[in-house]
């Protein structure tokens, strides 16, 4: 009798800015079973160079991505580290074939969180997370617990978000495709730099829905 290969999760990491990422992250990686291990590192602000010099200490040995999540709202004024991180992620992505995927949204994360909701219209975030999610301000917002389940339940879900920001592109963007072989799942670049549009810096936006399309392709 043939023995049934049992199925292997694969890991991934991800660099996030702060806890309301973590909380956020690690309640998707819950609520949706993903067929991904998934280990979430908050990095407590710092900018750029903090993820930089944790980037430069990381260990990739048995993941098979590493996601960089950064608010874009300093990428003007902390250009130089912004640039140098960018380098780095570039040269791994040329050296191995674990990829560094950034993913920028700007200014920050409350937006992706406003784009939840089916009547946000691109208003200022803190104005619309105080008036219209009902919190006492934006940092009780952002120490929620269960923000994921907060923001996707009573008409408000991460595809409303997803289809908002889709259209709008964003400052990153990656060229890549996930390649399936059995129980073994690989994220490929076909271009081993990341793209920068620089235009995009000029409106709200965020290339998030890079990682949701990648998580959940590999849950498939």
């Amino acid at each position: 009798m043939s023995r049934k290969k049992r199925k292997v999760k694969k890991s991934i990491k991800l660099l996030v800015e702060g806890e309301t990422e973590k909380h956020y992250l690690d309640g998707l990686k819950n609520a949706l079973s993903i067929n991904f291990s998934i280990q979430t590192v908050n990095m407590k602000g710092g900018g750029y160079a903090n993820f930089l010099r944790k980037l430069k200490k990381e260990d990739n040995l048995g993941f098979i991505a590493f996601f960089i999540f950064i608010d874009l709202d300093k990428a003007h004024t902390d250009r130089e580290n912004l640039k140098e991180l960018i380098k780095y992620c570039n040269q791994e992505n040329k050296k191995s074939n674990i990829p560094y995927l950034l993913v920028g949204t700007n200014k920050d994360f409350e937006f992706f969180a406003c784009c939840h909701c089916p009547k946000y219209n691109y208003r200022d975030t803190g104005k619309y997370i105080k008036n219209s999610f009902s919190y006492a301000s934006v940092d009780k917002f952002k120490s929620d617990t269960k923000i994921f389940d907060f923001l996707n339940k009573n008409g408000r879900t991460y595809n409303t978000a997803l289809e908002y920001l889709k259209p709008l592109g964003g400052y990153f963007s990656h060229d890549y495709k996930i390649v399936k072989r059995e129980l073994d799942i690989t994220i490929k670049l076909l271009k081993k730099s990341v793209i920068i549009n620089e235009e995009k810096l000029n409106i709200n936006h965020s290339n998030i829905w890079e990682f949701f399309d990648i998580i959940l392709d590999g849950n498939d």
